[in-house]
């Protein structure tokens, strides 16, 4: 009951104590037994969740727009911590998987040995873990809710004019797309504009060249991200204002005009509304 209890403390008062709380009760709940070594990958699921969120201000980052994720979740951001901890799998992360398999083995040993006498720290354990999957519950359903967000955090990071202006330029953007206007794209484009790989970067340094490579950089995972993008979900930090899961960066340059700095054709695949 007490994981239950600061569950719902951390949900009401989404703050890094609150956080820090709820996961030392997990831990302690779910430390490992030696008769029964299946807690060992819940106590390191549930360590790998307890890091991620409490490097990153005791909320969970969710990789890419999935939504509004509810309270202690939210959109991945670049300065974001340990991201490889964080919800990535569709609404999962790894230590979730690792829950997960927790789970499965501890409940399929415990009906193995069903008929044998039950510790009193088995069934503690179970209902430790039967606890943590049913708070996973909420995860899942938040982070795959597509139809909402919390809101634009361009205005916060650059003010309410810009993230009026940065709306504009995403639906001309997505418009310029819809027509595969190359050239018009390329005027979009500031240069030299970085295009990322999977493990290095270039630069184009050209309209005219940007143009030419054009099916190489806008592949059709870019060209979905832009379509994909609610002109009212933008994510904007202090590089600019991000489409996508980061297929897409743009800024405003100092002469007062919208230009895409960043592509990157390798970012994580946007979800399909």
């Amino acid at each position: 009951m007490l994981i239950i209890l600061t569950r719902i403390i951390w949900q009401i008062y989404p703050n890094l104590w609150c956080c820090v709380g709820f996961w030392m009760v997990v831990l302690w709940v779910n430390r490992p037994a030696r008769k029964s070594p299946y807690t060992v990958l819940v106590f390191v699921g549930a360590a790998c969740n307890a890091i991620v969120t409490i490097v990153n201000g005791g909320k969970m980052p969710v990789l890419g727009q999935h939504g509004s994720p509810v309270s202690v979740w939210r959109a991945a951001r670049l300065d974001d911590h340990v991201l490889i901890l964080c919800d990535r799998f569709s609404g999962f992360s790894i230590g979730d998987m690792l829950i997960g398999a927790g789970l499965s083995l501890l409940i399929g040993s415990w009906l193995w040995k069903r008929n044998r006498p039950t510790s009193k720290l088995m069934k503690c354990q179970l209902w430790g873990v039967l606890l943590l999957a049913f708070c996973g519950l909420q995860n899942i359903s938040a982070s795959q809710d597509t139809g909402r967000c919390e809101q634009s955090t361009v205005k916060d990071a650059w003010g309410p004019k810009i993230a009026t202006e940065a709306r504009s330029f995403l639906i001309r953007l997505q418009s310029v797309v819809k027509a595969t206007d190359r050239k018009q794209f390329s005027s979009l484009v500031h240069y030299p504009v970085r295009i990322l790989q999977q493990n290095h970067s270039f630069e184009i340094f050209s309209p005219s060249d940007f143009v030419d490579k054009y099916s190489a950089i806008v592949t059709p995972e870019v060209k979905h991200a832009i379509l994909a993008q609610s002109p009212d979900c933008l994510f904007g930090n202090g590089d600019g204002m991000m489409v996508g899961r980061g297929q897409v960066w743009f800024q405003k340059e100092s002469s007062g005009e919208m230009k895409i700095v960043t592509i990157n054709p390798h970012a994580p695949v946007v979800a399909e509304k």
